[in-house]
C-alpha cells in the first residue's frame, strides 16, 4: 500500500497557495487602484448652457430658426420647463440626431430618453439632469418642407481583401459602401477577390499596370485584358475602377468588357482622403463633395482602408449624414 503525504503537509500547502493567492489579489487591487481614473463628468454652469447645446446640434444638422418654435411650461410654482417644437422634412433622420444630442450631454450625466408617438410617427426627446426633466423636444414631420439631399459614394481601397472582422464592421453600417481591392495580377489574384465578392456584393477591382500605376488609356488596359483569361471565371456585373473616361471607347474594346462582363466604374475626379483623422483634409474634401454632389452622377470619395480610418469610418458617416449627404452606388458603365 502507498504512503500518503503527512496530513501537516498537505495543510502547510494549502495555507500556502492561499497566501500566494491572496497576496497577488492585493496587489491587483492596489494597481487598479492607482491605475484607474473614472471618466471626467461636466456639470452645467447654467440653463443657458444646455439650451446653447441643443442649438448648436441643431446648426449641425442645419435645422433653421423658422423651424423651431420655445415655448415654457409650468410644471409647478417654482419649477418651469423648456419645450421645443421642432418641424423637419420627410425623410430627416430624427434618431440620428437624437443619437448626436445624446453623445453631446452624456458627459453632464444627462439622459435623453425618447418615445416614438404613432401613427405620425413623431419623436418626443426629454433631457433629463438628476431626477428631473429639465427640457423636452418634440420633432415632428411637416410635409411642406423639402429635404435637400446630396449624393456621393464612398469607396475604401485596400491591397488585399480586408479580414472577416473589418469586413463585418463595414457590414454593420448599413450602407453602400464600395470595396477596391487594387491588383496587378487578376489572374492570381482573382479568387481571393470572387471570394471577397460572394461575402460583400460591393467590391470592385482596382487594377493596376505592371509598375503598379492606375490604367488611363483605354488602349493600356485593352492590351492587359487580353492577356488574362478571364472571360469564363469572371462574375456577371464585375467593376472595374478607370480614371479615364473622357477617351474615346473604341468597339474592339466595348466588346472584350462586355464579353468579360465588366462595367467600369468613373473615378477619374475622385476625392481622395488617406487619413480620415486629419481634420483639415476631411473638411475640404466634404467641401468639394457638397459643390460636386449629384443624384445620377455622385462624386466619388475613395479613402484609404487602413485599420485607423477604420476606426473613424462611423465618425465620417455620422458627419456626412449631418450634412444630408445620402451614399449610393458609383456610376458605371455598361457595355
Amino acid at each position: 500500500m502507498a504512503n500518503s503525504a503527512p496530513p501537516d503537509t498537505n495543510q502547510n500547502k494549502l495555507k500556502t497557495w492561499i497566501v500566494i493567492l491572496l497576496a497577488v489579489s492585493c496587489i491587483t487591487a492596489l494597481v487598479l487602484y492607482f491605475s484607474y481614473s473614472p471618466p471626467e463628468h461636466k456639470r452645467f454652469q447654467s440653463s443657458a448652457e444646455l439650451d446653447s447645446l441643443i442649438t448648436l446640434n441643431f446648426d449641425h444638422f442645419n435645422i433653421s430658426d423658422n423651424q423651431i418654435r420655445v415655448r415654457t411650461v409650468e410644471i409647478d410654482t417654482a419649477t418651469i420647463r423648456k419645450v421645443y417644437s421642432v418641424r423637419v422634412p420627410p425623410g430627416f433622420s430624427k434618431t440620428q440626431w437624437h443619437y448626436e444630442l445624446d453623445k453631446m450631454l452624456r458627459p453632464y450625466r444627462s439622459s435623453t430618453p425618447a418615445r416614438v408617438i404613432f401613427p405620425e410617427r413623431h419623436l418626443r426627446i426629454h433631457i433629463t439632469y438628476g431626477p428631473n426633466i429639465v427640457r423636452t423636444i418634440q420633432m415632428q414631420t411637416d410635409p411642406s418642407l423639402v429635404l435637400y439631399r446630396d449624393f456621393a459614394s464612398l469607396i475604401l481601397a485596400f491591397d488585399r481583401p480586408p479580414p472577416e472582422s473589418v469586413l463585418n464592421r463595414i457590414k454593420a453600417f448599413g450602407e453602400p459602401i464600395q470595396l477596391a481591392i487594387r491588383s496587378q495580377s487578376p489572374r492570381t489574384e482573382f479568387e481571393a477577390i470572387r471570394e471577397l465578392r460572394r461575402k460583400y456584393p460591393h467590391t470592385v477591382w482596382l487594377l493596376k499596370d505592371n509598375n503598379g500605376r492606375n490604367f488611363d488609356q483605354l488602349s493600356d488596359m485593352d492590351v492587359f485584358l487580353n492577356r488574362l483569361d478571364l472571360i469564363d471565371q469572371i462574375d456577371t456585373g464585375a467593376r472595374v475602377l478607370f480614371y479615364n473616361p473622357y477617351e474615346e471607347i473604341s468597339d474592339n474594346f466595348s466588346r472584350q468588357m462586355s464579353r468579360k462582363n465588366l462595367l467600369l466604374v468613373d473615378v477619374s475626379e475622385a476625392i481622395h482622403v488617406d487619413d480620415l483623422s486629419d481634420q483639415r483634409q476631411v473638411a475640404l474634401a466634404k467641401q468639394e463633395m457638397l459643390q460636386r454632389s449629384s443624384l445620377t452622377l455622385p462624386p466619388a470619395v475613395i479613402v484609404e482602408g487602413s485599420n485607423a480610418n477604420i476606426r473613424q469610418l462611423q465618425a465620417f458617416i455620422s458627419a456626412l449624414k449631418q450634412d444630408h449627404v445620402q451614399l449610393r452606388s458609383p456610376y458605371f458603365m455598361e457595355f
